[in-house]
């Protein structure tokens, strides 16, 4: 599946996106991609507690990997930017 989508939700929590016009953000709510795959599911006859098992599981997934990220020792300051910028012949000298 390949979902096109744009961001409808400010940069951080409480961003009220002022600068954005409130109709095209309603209309890109309505076009959310996870709603319309449920909406799809239904169709195809998933029921709805299939649906809210797969957003369940998924849900914990995430849930999952946030503790653990958390719960990760922070990166030596030495490493912090590895891999991050190149040092490649000729460039940046």
């Amino acid at each position: 599946m390949e979902c096109d989508t744009i961001r409808v939700r400010g940069h951080f929590e409480g961003d009220r996106q002022d600068c954005r016009d409130k109709a095209e953000l309603e209309a890109l709510q309505n076009r959310d991609p996870i709603r319309f795959a449920a909406a799809e599911l239904t169709k195809a006859g998933a029921t709805t507690a299939a649906i809210q098992k797969i957003s369940d599981e998924v849900d914990a997934k995430i849930e999952t990997a946030v503790e653990a990220a958390l719960a990760a020792p922070l990166a030596n300051r030495e490493d912090i930017l590895a891999d991050v910028y190149t040092r490649a012949e000729g460039w940046g000298t």
